[in-house]
């Protein structure tokens, strides 16, 4: 039984992502596309259905252009071509990332985070945070018996 490296995972991770996300920009522009041919076949047979009732075809060319073609090319193209641009920008965004993690040996980032945690301690230490803390309950009534009565007997002024 062999074991598998933990790098090797990751890796093919990163590489499943990455074409997860291509595929998914793929599809929607594949989307774009099929609904831009849609809307203008659907031009096409508005404007022959008007000029087969007897309309001029220039007239209903006209009336239909800014009504029905231009936002029927123009909606599909930003709004799918936006969301493809986006996954392709989220896409990029993850490689980079991902290389920038790769670069980080599991060994640099465990001395990090004990290089932290040992400037940390030193640094309580030095700024002069000597208490002991407890969480025993007979030891905080100690110290607040020890309180009262160091408060009390403390010598009054007359």
């Amino acid at each position: 039984m062999k074991v598998k490296d933990k790098t090797g995972l990751k890796k093919s991770n990163k590489i499943y992502v990455s074409k997860i996300l291509n595929a998914a920009a793929l599809v929607v522009a594949v989307l774009g596309i099929a609904s831009l041919a849609n809307n203008i076949y659907l031009f096409r047979q508005a404007t022959n259905q008007y000029v087969a009732q007897g309309y001029s075809a220039a007239t209903v060319a006209k009336q239909l252009l800014s009504s029905q073609l231009l936002p029927g090319i123009f909606e599909p193209i930003a709004l799918y071509g936006g969301i493809s641009i986006v996954l392709l920008a989220i896409n990029m965004i993850n490689k980079k990332v991902s290389k920038c993690l790769e670069l980080l040996t599991p060994a640099e980032v465990c001395q990090e985070n004990i290089s932290d945690d040992i400037n940390a301690a030193s640094n309580d230490v030095e700024s002069g945070d000597h208490s002991i803390h407890t969480d025993d309950k007979e030891s905080s009534d100690n110290e607040k018996k020890h309180n009262q009565l160091q408060g009390s007997e403390k010598p009054s002024k007359a």
